[in-house]
């Protein structure tokens, strides 16, 4: 039985035999003893140990290849561990599962964590466009899911991967938001500089004379073109000025009615072409508007096709792996049968033969079916409204 236990639990095992590592009188002291005063023998099998170790050894895995860190192995000890300190049945498939909640919970924390420290470091806000928010989006999401999906494992149903999506989405929809607003306040600001001298002549009543619509238009002109040649507005550049324009039509208006120095004809003519001036700038508004929602609309399918990819990346990157260890454990099975049988354990050799037949039909190298991956593509699809 405890031949049969070490066979099941370690299927790939080399032994080592160690002598006492020193005189009976010194065991007891074992860890504060220096090399020399070890026996020669014990440390020349150690060092064949440890060189077997570093140099030979598999990494660990659990089933399904998932690579194991000593990190997790840790924890995956403490889990199991504490599971039979409590009288509970240890079960290694229990502990996995619990450890997986754990760390891919800290994968969607590290991972967006990530996200959040990167986009926010590098958006020098107000941003010229909304393409400039875009890419770095788009690289900063790439490195945290990249980051996720490295460090996640059994995250079968996509259940944290679409908790990353919906943070991530949030978090770019609010430095959106702050790129927007940072844009509309430093507009605005921008256009009182640029227009004081504008204002104060309008405070004054300097307008309303014979020929003081042609000087308001001149003036308005002026800031007109000091605020186009500014730079860094950010995406509320032509929305700013658009309302800017609209409160000085009103103005100019008032302004155009009382210059004395236009007959009707011509202040009809003046009130026309300020109107075509104005929807010009309107119609600019409402298309850089729509080219931003666009944008936007455009950076969600990106991150939901980013996703997908990434995610099937993942799964035939395991499901290799799972091939790899299947195969590994399919030749062990048929060694350990094969000696079996020489050593004339006839019984032993049939009940291999029974979990190699069962081995053999399990098909590892299927990739997963398409209503799974449908399910998948679902729950992603879900935090993007697709």
């Amino acid at each position: 039985m405890p031949r049969e236990c070490i066979q099941t639990y370690f299927p790939w095992r080399k032994c080592f035999v160690f002598d006492r590592p020193s005189s009976r009188a010194n065991l007891q002291k074992l860890e504060m003893l220096e090399e020399c005063e070890l026996e020669p023998d014990f440390v020349n099998q150690a060092k064949a140990f440890c060189d077997h170790i570093l140099g030979a050894s598999m990494p660990k895995t659990l089933k399904g290849g998932i690579g194991v860190t000593g990190f997790l192995l840790a924890k995956l000890a403490v889990t199991y561990v504490d599971a039979i300190r409590c009288g509970k049945i240890p079960c290694l498939e229990n502990a996995v599962h619990a450890l997986a909640e754990i760390e891919n919970s800290s994968a969607v924390q590290m991972a967006f964590q990530h996200y959040k420290e990167e986009i926010n470091k590098k958006a020098d806000l107000p941003t010229e466009d909304q393409k400039e928010m875009s890419d770095l989006h788009s690289q900063c999401e790439k490195e945290a899911l990249h980051i996720f999906m490295s460090r996640s494992f059994k995250d079968d149903d996509q259940k944290f991967q679409a908790v990353l999506a919906e943070r991530i989405k949030k978090e770019y929809e609010d430095i959106c938001q702050k790129n927007a607003e940072q844009s509309k306040n430093f507009c605005v600001a921008l256009l009182l500089q640029m227009g004081e001298d504008l204002e104060y002549s309008l405070e004054n009543n300097y307008y309303l004379k014979p020929g003081g619509y042609e000087d308001f238009q001149q003036d308005l002109g002026n800031t007109i073109s000091q605020y186009n040649e500014a730079t860094r507005k950010g995406i509320k550049a032509k929305e700013t000025l658009s309302d800017y324009l609209k409160e000085k039509d009103t103005r100019g208006s008032m302004i155009l009615a009382a210059d004395k120095a236009m007959t009707e004809n011509e202040k009809q003519q003046k009130e026309e072409q300020a109107k075509v001036e104005l929807a010009k700038w309107e119609a600019a508004t409402l298309d850089a508007k729509l080219k931003d929602t666009e944008m936007q609309l455009e950076d969600q399918r990106s991150s939901y096709n980013l996703h997908i990819q990434q995610l099937q990346d993942k799964m035939e990157s395991d499901r290799r792996k799972a091939v790899q260890e299947h195969e590994r454990l399919l030749n062990k099975k048929l060694q350990e049968q094969k000696a079996m049988l020489e050593q004339g354990f006839k019984e032993r050799a049939d009940q291999l033969e029974a979990e190699i037949r069962q081995l053999r039909s399990q098909g590892t190298g299927r990739g997963p079916c398409g209503s799974f991956l449908g399910n998948v593509v679902r729950s992603i699809g879900r935090v993007f409204g697709f």
